[in-house]
């Protein structure tokens, strides 16, 4: 067996777990890539297991199964996943568990550090003690307002989720939780 530039890859039949990034690597947007069911069921049918890794944080791991299934594949559950939205909510819970939040992200994202037991807030307030942003498709105005005015009011530390620049699309990609101008 040859991976994509030609080596040897026999040896990857011997694993028994393999990790799997989701975003342009399993899929793009909502096109499953060719061979990934037939791989994954290789996977099982040898006794192996996957976990999908993403440190794209914009679906909770629920919405992520949903979108999985809607995609075919089936028989995953939350054991099957590690996010960048579940690696920040273990920080957070270390340095800040009860302390209160503020966070910029998706409408899941924000449900799923809430649904954690993180003290979480959308809005400007003096008793914000750090600062989380994520990857945000659903980015407004307001919510780049507030983040702005909570960093430059107040002297607290600052997260981010992810250092990517840009998130794969169908198109090409657009900008993620690290995008910078070119300048």
């Amino acid at each position: 067996m040859q991976d994509y530039f030609g080596k040897n890859a026999d040896v990857l039949k011997t694993k028994k777990l393999y990790l799997f990034d989701m975003d342009g690597t399993i899929y793009r947007e909502n096109d499953l890539f060719d061979g990934v069911i037939e791989l994954l069921n290789t996977i099982k049918a040898k006794g192996g297991r996957f976990a999908f890794i993403t440190n794209n944080p914009s679906k909770s791991v629920k919405d992520y199964i949903k979108k999985l299934n809607r995609l075919g594949i089936d028989g995953i559950d939350k054991d099957n996943f590690f996010t960048s939205a579940q690696a920040s909510i273990m920080i957070m819970k270390e340095k800040f568990q009860d302390a209160l939040i503020y966070a910029q992200g998706t409408k899941s994202f924000i449900k799923e550090l809430k649904s954690s037991g993180l003290n979480i807030t959308q809005k400007y307030t003096p008793e914000i003690k750090a600062v989380l942003v994520a990857f945000d498709p659903e980015i407004t105005g307001q919510k780049l307002r507030t983040t702005c005015e909570v960093l430059t009011k107040l002297d607290v530390p600052y997260y981010a989720t992810n250092p990517d620049w840009v998130c794969p699309v169908d198109f090409g990609a657009i900008p993620d939780c690290a995008a910078k101008s070119g300048a």
